[in-house]
């Protein structure tokens, strides 16, 4: 009986190492898996660490900062000035007197007028046998005598007119001209030269065929702007 006890002490000794091994070989399988596992998962782990770990910022540089040398005078970049607004000066129309242009004259020959100033009058002529305007006057003269400037100026036409003949204008300032028809010529005179009052500027002809009939003489009229002025009112000894 004892030695059946004996036996069945051994046998359940034997069981209970057996099933020990057993938990143990289990156990170092589980190991073994969970290593295997590790192993295979670790290095994915740490590469997605690596990926989204943020990058260090670059160090900023610690040498020295060199500035670069200043130009020399000849190599001095230019610069425009900007020019300071000046102040505005506030501008006034300052009324000026002005004097009115005037005009004194003497007549081109010393004779006769013997056919007046009409303005828009109309007249006869003995030539064309019509009526119209006279613009000027007419003052007898011999042909061939001296027709001389009425006042200060300059020659500012010369040209044949086929009615009036032989012409010679000079002007006086801006506003006034006299006129010189039914002369012998023009070459006593160039276009802009300086006239002096009784300069001689030519002589007295029969080149006007309008007023042909008549007697000799000196056509002469003035003209304000484009106006026709009788010519005696503007006479320094009327």
């Amino acid at each position: 009986m004892k030695k059946r006890t004996k036996t069945s002490q051994k046998k359940q000794s034997f069981r209970n190492v057996k099933k020990a091994s057993y938990i143990g070989a289990v156990f170092i399988v589980v190991l073994c898996g969970i290593g295997l596992i590790l192993a295979t998962r670790l290095p994915d782990m740490a590469l997605s660490v690596k990926e989204t770990s943020p990058l260090p910022l670059p160090t900023p540089p610690t040498a020295e900062i060199v500035t670069p040398p200043a130009p020399l005078p000849s190599e001095q970049p230019l610069t425009t000035p900007i020019p300071s607004p000046s102040p505005q000066i506030e501008e006034k129309a300052v009324a000026v007197a002005s004097t009115p242009e005037t005009l004194q004259i003497a007549l081109p020959v010393e004779g006769e007028v013997i056919v007046p100033f009409s303005g828009e009058q109309l007249v006869y002529s003995k030539t064309l046998q019509d009526w119209r305007a006279h613009p000027g006057i007419d003052i007898s003269a011999s042909a061939g005598t001296d027709v001389k400037a009425s006042a200060d100026g300059t020659v500012a036409q010369l040209y044949y007119d086929a009615q009036m003949g032989y012409t010679i204008i000079l002007r006086h300032g801006e506003l006034y001209q006299t006129v010189y028809q039914n002369l012998a010529d023009t070459k006593n005179v160039t276009q802009g030269q300086t006239i002096k009052r009784g300069e001689s500027i030519g002589k007295v002809g029969t080149s006007a065929s309008a007023e042909l009939i008549e007697d000799s003489h000196i056509h002469f009229a003035v003209l304000a702007g484009e106006t026709f002025q009788n010519p005696l009112e503007f006479l320094i000894n009327p």
